[in-house]
């Protein structure tokens, strides 16, 4: 990703929440991602009242499939 992409995404880390990106993940993080994830972190997760083991399976996303993403990314990584 470029410096300027990865800085837009961070800013949003000192905001409240946005209702409508919540649940996201559940859209785009694959089963393996996500078992990984819960293998690591599952207790807290689980302590702290999240839900797990939840989401439909998708694929892993690629550059191309971001928002707002050109492919220019994709290529700038590759190169």
């Amino acid at each position: 990703l470029s410096v300027e992409r990865r800085m837009m995404t961070h800013a949003r880390t000192t905001e409240k929440p946005d209702p409508r990106r919540v649940s996201r993940w559940r859209e785009h993080m694959d089963r393996a991602d996500r078992e990984l994830f819960e293998s690591i972190a599952g207790d807290l997760l689980r302590e702290l009242g999240y839900a797990t083991g939840d989401g439909p399976d998708t694929e892993p996303r690629t550059a191309e499939d971001q928002p707002g993403s050109t492919g220019e990314d994709a290529a700038e990584a590759g190169s």
